[in-house]
């Protein structure tokens, strides 16, 4: 069989529960097979099962777990879709009492899973010269816009998630990969305190969010969606640049590519 004739596989870490299941079930509804990667051992395996997919115990803050699951989905056919959706939350009424260790693995998750997912998938992404490019969606968070006072580990560490696509997008566009992140508002999982449902605050579903992750977008986009809204390409204020004697804008030197 030919090259462009393997069937279409997709990842997606964090996809046992929550937003990733929902984008799990929206891919296999396209046709593609999926392979979810998660810690949820018993969890993980009902979803891959009931979409015909392949399950792969991964902790995403072990770079070997990563490339593991990559390895699977690449030998299953062409890898073209990748959403790297594994997260944590810890709000707290006082957030300085977070102990060290929740902090750090909040990094290592939030962050940490999102470079290692990255580093992984590249390569089986960008080796597919025929057809559209790679993709790879990050699920990022409205607070990697804005904040979440209640939780400001979450709202740093996806803040620097947002930073690290836009920084990155450029680098994989050339190797025919475009990197992009969805900034949701709450959504009804897991994730969200109970009081927020108790108090009816309006939430976004786990498939609203889905559709959005699935949809196209351009290489570093970061796209919004909030309960009772459409979705929105998110554009950032541009910052003063410096500037030459002459008062034009100077552009910083760029690294050689290797």
């Amino acid at each position: 069989m030919g090259h462009g004739q393997r069937r279409k596989v997709a990842l997606v870490t964090g996809g046992a529960h929550g937003i990733g299941r929902a984008v799990v079930e929206k891919l296999a509804r396209r046709d593609l097979t999926v392979v979810v990667a998660d810690r949820d051992e018993d969890a993980g395996t009902r979803v891959a099962q009931g979409v015909e997919g392949r399950f792969v115990p991964t902790d995403v803050r072990v770079p070997a777990d990563v490339e593991r699951a990559v390895a699977v989905a690449d030998g299953l056919g062409r890898l073209v879709f990748v959403n790297l959706g594994a997260g944590l939350a810890r709000a707290s009424s006082d957030p300085l009492t977070v102990p060290d260790a929740a902090f750090d693995q909040m990094w290592q998750v939030n962050v940490g899973g999102v470079w290692n997912g990255v580093r992984a998938s590249v390569p089986a992404l960008s080796g597919a010269a025929a057809g559209a490019p790679g993709r790879i969606v990050v699920t990022a968070s409205l607070a990697g816009l804005a904040t979440w006072p209640d939780d400001p580990l979450y709202t740093a560490t996806k803040h620097a998630v947002v930073g690290l696509v836009r920084a990155l997008a450029p680098a994989l566009e050339r190797r025919r990969v475009v990197l992009s992140a969805i900034c949701p508002g709450f959504v009804d999982t897991g994730l969200v305190p109970d009081r927020y449902r108790a108090g009816g605050y309006p939430l976004l579903s786990a498939r609203q969010v889905a559709d959005l992750a699935v949809a196209d977008h351009e290489p570093g986009g970061l796209y919004v969606l909030q309960p009772g809204g459409e979705p929105l390409a998110y554009r950032h204020r541009g910052v003063p640049g410096a500037r030459d004697a002459d008062g034009t804008v100077a552009l910083p030197p760029r690294l050689e590519e290797p």
